[in-house]
């Protein structure tokens, strides 16, 4: 399609670029390297087609873009491959603070009361779920938060069976599966900490939507991490102790003021867009006049 179509710029949003037949100029964008840093965390074919695909896709690329600088620095380091430009992710505006009327709606309709503990990810071993849950139920036993609940938002995803196990122990953890956006900015609003141990992130869009939504984060000490949760994130080892150690400061912080500043998608398209165009001015003066064609299309 790209040929017929006679673009300039291929842009591959995946982190995968198709490696046969791709006559243009590509861009790819980079959305972390859990491959490399933490392939056993991974489902085995999603694994397999990174190391089979993703270095033959930056030797393709003629542009790499990375959503946060810690990606780039990886990039860099494990693969040898610098970035043209860091694209950070913007978030929707539903990502804000609510009235306390609409918020207790959507907690009534998820049947959630306060006070209680959010975490939101998919389930699967890299995301930290099962050390918090162990944190969590261990606080609970020893009366530190004898009236929290602790509410998951997320699907099933792989190598989760220890976590559905833990899950199942005790009433006080919540499991509410997909929640949309609107209700899930609610939920941010009302938790008293948002809590995030991932083991690695390329950047970690729900610290962001958090924060966004006047949240305490409690999340790991990672510089991609860091990116997201800005000055005001507690920041943890991702273990027992240290989750157990971060909820407690988080708690303690209550009603303290989040230092949110806007990020949103038009900062972050402006500078795609800068790519982009640049690889189309270079794909257009390496090429013979009579190369160029009258229908060619920059797309």
């Amino acid at each position: 399609m790209s040929r017929q179509d006679r673009v300039d710029v291929f842009w591959a949003g995946t982190g995968l670029l198709p490696l046969v037949g791709l006559k243009s100029r590509a861009v790819l964008t980079v959305h972390d390297v859990v491959e490399r840093v933490a392939p056993q965390t991974m489902d085995r074919n999603a694994r397999w087609g990174s190391r089979l695909f993703f270095e033959r896709s930056l030797a393709r690329a003629d542009a790499i873009v990375s959503n946060s600088a810690g990606t780039a620095e990886r990039l860099k380091t494990n693969f040898g491959y610098p970035v043209a430009a860091v694209v950070r992710p913007g978030i929707s505006e539903v990502f804000r603070p609510h009235s306390e009327q609409s918020n207790l709606a959507v907690l009534a309709h998820y049947q959630v009361n306060r006070p209680y503990l959010l975490s939101v990810s998919t389930w699967e071993p890299r995301k930290g779920l099962e050390q918090l849950i162990h944190a969590f139920l261990r606080m609970k036993s020893e009366g530190l938060i004898p009236d929290h609940k602790l509410v998951l938002v997320g699907e099933r995803g792989w190598k989760d069976s220890a976590i559905v196990e833990l899950a199942r122990k005790s009433e006080a953890v919540v499991s509410l599966g997909f929640v949309e956006d609107a209700s899930l900015a609610a939920l941010y609003s009302g938790a008293e900490a948002f809590v995030y141990p991932s083991q690695y992130e390329g950047f970690g869009m729900p610290v962001l939507e958090a924060r966004a939504c006047g949240t305490r984060v409690v999340t790991t000490d990672l510089p991609e991490l860091r990116e997201a949760g800005g000055e005001d994130a507690i920041y943890i080892s991702p273990t027992e102790e240290g989750i157990r150690s971060g909820i407690a400061q988080a708690l303690a912080a209550a009603g303290k003021p989040i230092n949110w500043r806007d990020w949103n998608w038009a900062a972050s398209a402006s500078i795609l867009a800068k790519v982009l165009l640049d690889s189309v001015s270079v794909r257009t003066s390496k090429m013979r006049p009579r190369d160029r064609g009258e229908g060619a299309k920059a797309s």
